[in-house]
């Protein structure tokens, strides 16, 4: 079995013109985009899963995108689709992962940022709903989705062109698989120059800035410390997100509560800590705070609307949302 394969097959017929039609592509560019795009976010599914509570948001964005036919899940038509799936992108992934996979598709086949946007907004269910399919009537938890991509590792490493988030090397076969999909010679990486300069620059200020004795007062947190706390509010973000995916009416809302009043106690103790940090790690905890409560508003608002479940869980997502919308320290703000 391969997973590539089956997502392809999945992505041909109608289905392709929809999405062509969708992001205002070609056909032809549309099917090469996506031969890049879908190792590159299997790629980045496999890294996720590699963790404990990477593999369980992971597994709660597949649930949700669990086909019933052959077919991606296209209820509600393309565009509903894309909207979704770019919320389910930034909360599994980050926004600074969905920017390098969209950057890696303006660079590479000459799509504009937005027509990129939609074509992984797409991609996401489709490759979700993909994954599901490979474990129906199969228990579906961390161990054995981490075996399914230790079994499909070399086929998505082969497919994953260059320049793509997860790709080995830039060096390797893949700029070739580019130049076919998009029917034009690969560019030269005229930008690795600069790239290894700016880094060789940034790592020698690190160093040298670690290497600075303190001054008075309380010592400055380590980054590892800001890190954490900035990895388990993510981690506990997805956690809640894909909870609140498993929502459907007023009795999953009912089962999810336990979890949902569990991990808003979770983030607003993160977020507490944050709050201690000094100034400049605390801006950075609420930089990255910010992307990842993305996928989880949405969430939280679609949730909301269910009839029943929207009654049960509202009260408690919308003050949850108030507190998490504010930096770290300041005082809730009101949920619109």
């Amino acid at each position: 079995m391969n997973i590539l394969e089956i997502i392809k097959d999945r992505l041909s017929g109608p289905v392709l013109g929809q999405l062509s039609s969708a992001i205002g592509l070609s056909e032809d560019t549309t099917k090469s985009a996506a031969g890049a795009v879908v190792p590159a976010l299997l790629s980045s599914f496999s890294t996720l899963a590699s963790t404990g509570g990477g593999a369980r948001r992971l597994i709660g964005a597949i649930d949700q995108f669990s086909p019933g036919s052959a077919g991606p899940p296209m209820g509600g038509g393309a565009d509903a689709l894309i909207q979704r799936g770019t919320g389910v992108a930034q909360s599994l992934l980050g926004s600074e992962a969905v920017s390098s996979i969209v950057g890696s598709l303006t660079r590479n086949f000459g799509i504009a940022p937005q027509g990129a946007g939609k074509l992984l907004g797409f991609l996401t269910p489709t490759v979700l709903g993909s994954i599901a399919s490979q474990f129906s009537g199969k228990p579906l938890t961390p161990r054995s989705l981490t075996s399914f991509f230790s079994d499909q590792k070399r086929a998505i490493s082969r497919a994953l062109p260059a320049g793509f988030p997860g790709a080995e090397s830039p060096v390797r076969t893949a700029p070739s698989k580019v130049a076919e999909y998009s029917g034009r010679p690969p560019s030269r990486p005229r930008w690795m120059v600069p790239t290894l300069v700016g880094l060789a620059a940034l790592v020698g200020f690190l160093l040298y800035s670690r290497s600075k004795p303190s001054g008075p007062g309380s010592p400055e947190p380590t980054r590892t410390d800001a890190s954490r706390i900035a990895d388990e509010f993510n981690d506990s973000v997805g956690s809640l997100t894909g909870t609140l995916n498993g929502v459907r009416d007023g009795a999953t809302a009912e089962a999810a509560l336990p979890r949902i009043e569990e991990m808003k106690g979770r983030l607003e103790s993160l977020q507490a800590a944050a709050a201690k940090l000094p100034e400049s790690a605390r801006a950075r905890f609420d930089e990255t705070a910010r992307s990842s409560l993305e996928g989880l508003r949405e969430e939280s608002r679609r949730v909301s609307a269910i009839p029943d479940a929207g009654e049960k869980l509202k009260p408690v997502l919308d003050d949850l949302m108030s507190r998490l919308g504010v930096p770290a320290g300041g005082a809730p703000a009101d949920v619109k």
